[in-house]
């Protein structure tokens, strides 16, 4: 006889694997002076001027953006979101060095 609980225990840590990795993403526009961001249930507007740091984490092409506020925003100190596609292995994503330019005027 074949049981499935080994199979049912890896869908079961996968799926929860799944939902706490991209949860905390959040949903970030932009135009010269704020931040839009959104996880759907909540919305903030953000002045730009309120970036303390951002950060990039690639891995396999896989960009994740955190970038970190001077005050707390509804979403923490910090949230984390992905840009849209970028092929590149060497370099940052380009809204990294748009926001590292906020980072620098303050």
């Amino acid at each position: 006889e074949y049981t499935y609980a080994p199979l049912i225990l890896i869908y079961i840590f996968a799926l929860f694997f799944i939902l706490f990795h991209f949860i905390r993403l959040k949903i970030v526009s932009m135009d010269e002076k704020y931040l839009y961001i959104s996880n759907f249930f909540k919305d903030e507007k953000i002045h730009r001027k309120e970036i303390e740091a951002v950060g990039e984490n690639k891995f396999l092409n896989y960009n994740l953006i955190k970038i970190y506020f001077t005050e707390k925003t509804i979403f923490g100190k910090s949230i984390i979101f992905m840009p849209t596609f970028w092929v590149t292995f060497f370099s940052s994503h380009p809204i990294v060095k748009e926001l590292l330019k906020d980072v620098d005027d303050t």
